[in-house]
């Protein structure tokens, strides 16, 4: 079975389309994963900085719920640093 979630948004600014994923809905999208049965989470997005503590607590569940493969984005840059959250540990 393939389940699907997008908890982004698309706005435009000089006729350039851009995506935006906020943590609260990303969280939320990996809790309903779970609880639905997924086997695989596929957080294809990455950002530079801080942590947020309750998508950092979605995937720490994710994780522990012990039958869940996460797979994390770590940035389309040159830049060296891995972004968050494939920087979690």
């Amino acid at each position: 079975t393939l389940w699907s979630a997008n908890a982004s948004s698309d706005y435009w600014v000089n006729s350039v389309r851009y995506t935006a994923i906020s943590a609260g809905s990303a969280a939320c999208a990996i809790d309903v994963a779970v609880l639905n049965g997924v086997r695989v989470v596929n957080m294809s997005f990455g950002a530079p900085g801080a942590s947020d503590v309750n998508l950092t607590n979605s995937i720490n569940n994710a994780f522990n719920y012990g039958n869940v493969v996460l797979v994390a984005a770590s940035g389309n840059d040159t830049a060296s640093a891995v972004n968050y959250p494939a920087s979690l540990n």
